[in-house]
């Protein structure tokens, strides 16, 4: 591992303290990273130029995002400047791999709006896409000649605990275990091919390689990006609904009592402000740009 992108919803969860910590870590160790204040990596090697960019958007509703004054904090998700970016790296001559940190935990379908903006991308420059956050795998497409993962999947994650329970927080389902590598072949600026090398984590060891069964279901939730926009968001709606209430069947009194504090509040008040936040950065851009 020699570059990383930091761009995610937990790189404070330590603070400030935690933030700068894991990049002296990473500095000593010579890896390069990206993904916060404001900072992109720009690479050239014989034939190809490529533009390193990562993004947190605020439907994940993290803490620490870039702050103006200060000029710390992870890049935001901003629809208008992500597209003003890509344009500028392309009329440079480079490539953008653009890392996309969005979306609903744990539902295969990714947020309509972020296909669409997307998309929209896509019709003006052309630019590789990969996102996380979800937790689960999320459909691949090509628009135009660009190249469009939405969700690589869980990778490497474990059981979360708090102080509150014993029990975890969140434990690894089936869909959990599953994500795949994007590997690309680039040449002259373009993806001229792309494999989706699958990866699972057992409870012993990661194996990665050859699994039928997890590209088949890469390429059935690839298929759904295609379905008609109003049938795709009543699947999505009717999965969503489906989480949220087997979540809710394992919460008794207790698990709320324990959770009534200030720093809940809290948290419920930075989610609204944060969907204050993705309405003028994700669905105002999608608004002006109907296509």
């Amino acid at each position: 591992v020699n570059i990383v992108n930091l761009s995610n919803n937990h790189i404070f969860d330590y603070g400030l303290a935690g933030y700068e910590n894991t990049k002296k870590i990473l500095k000593e160790n010579k890896i390069d990273y990206f993904g916060i204040e404001n900072n992109q990596i720009k690479m050239v090697k014989d034939n190809v130029k490529i533009a390193l960019a990562g993004y947190c958007c605020y439907s994940t509703n993290a803490l620490g995002y870039y702050n103006l004054k200060t000029k710390i904090g992870i890049n935001i998700l901003n629809a208008f400047d992500v597209e003003k970016t890509l344009i500028k790296n392309q009329e440079e001559g480079y490539l953008s791999i653009v890392s996309i940190h969005a979306g609903q935990e744990h539902i295969n379908y990714p947020n309509y709006d972020h296909l669409e903006m997307a998309r929209s991308f896509a019709s003006k420059v052309n630019y590789v896409y990969y996102g996380h956050h979800p937790h689960v795998m999320q459909g691949v497409e090509k628009a135009n000649d660009s190249l469009i993962a939405y969700s690589l999947g869980n990778f490497c994650f474990d059981d979360v605990y708090t102080k509150k329970s014993k029990e975890p927080l969140i434990k690894q389902s089936e869909e959990n275990r599953k994500s795949f590598i994007l590997s690309l072949q680039i040449d002259e600026n373009k993806v001229t091919s792309y494999d989706l090398i699958p990866i699972y984590a057992s409870k012993n060891k990661m194996i990665v390689g050859v699994n039928e069964k997890n590209i088949e279901e890469i390429n059935q939730y690839s298929k759904w990006l295609s379905e008609d926009k109003e049938k795709y968001i009543e699947r999505r709606a009717e999965l969503l609904k489906n989480y949220i209430n087997n979540r809710k069947l394992q919460r008794d009194f207790n698990w709320y009592i324990k959770r009534f504090n200030f720093d809940s509040f809290r948290i419920i008040f930075r989610a609204k402000y944060n969907q204050n936040k993705y309405k003028h950065c994700i669905k105002d851009y999608i608004m002006k740009n109907k296509f």
